[in-house]
């Protein structure tokens, strides 16, 4: 058991290769402390187009920082969504090239899942697990901006990855439960 471990599923978007490390942990019901590697995870970008291009980025200073999934990257807004699911932090934070993240926002949400983007109301869907308990949550991508939140009925943090309906709802699954959600638009 080192400092770092492993990496998970990278994501591919902006002419970048989006993963974070700290892969190994001792999932049960919850990712909440359940890190093997002792040090912080890691965002890591590279180039696309040039892979000696590439950033390691330390998004929180908490040890035994661990995922499951890959971050969120939004290209046209140049936003990284990034989350140490051992410590319970999710944030958002604006690329500027050559390793320069800005931190736009920060949660102390239970997130551990894959991200859903809505590209055209720059809204997020996060999972939250809390007080034994699994939410879907939507989110303004630029500010962190809780515009929804609701329990799905899952005592079990989920892991796996959620999928798009076909108008603005989504489908959530964990190891117990399938919950369909339906967004409704905020004036």
């Amino acid at each position: 058991d080192g400092e770092q471990s492993y990496g998970w599923d990278p994501v591919i978007a902006g002419d970048h290769v989006w993963f974070m490390d700290n892969g190994d942990h001792r999932y049960v019901y919850t990712m909440r402390d359940v890190g093997v590697a002792t040090g912080p995870l890691h965002l890591v970008r590279v180039s696309a187009n040039d892979c000696r291009d590439v950033d390691v980025f330390t998004p929180f200073d908490a040890a035994h920082g661990t995922i499951t999934n890959p971050p969120l990257f939004d290209p046209t807004r140049n936003i990284a969504v990034i989350y140490d699911s051992g410590n319970a932090r999710v944030a958002g934070f604006r690329f500027h090239g050559s390793g320069r993240f800005d931190r736009l926002w920060e949660q102390p949400f239970g997130a551990s899942n894959h991200f859903l983007l809505y590209g055209d109301t720059g809204e997020i869907v996060v999972n939250d697990y809390r007080d034994g308990a699994e939410h879907a949550v939507v989110l303004n991508i630029d500010t962190g901006a809780e515009r929804g939140r609701v329990a799905i009925g899952s005592s079990v943090q989920s892991v796996l990855f959620q999928s798009p309906g076909w108008a603005r709802d989504f489908y959530v699954c964990t190891f117990t439960t399938l919950a369909r959600v339906s967004v409704e638009p905020i004036d």
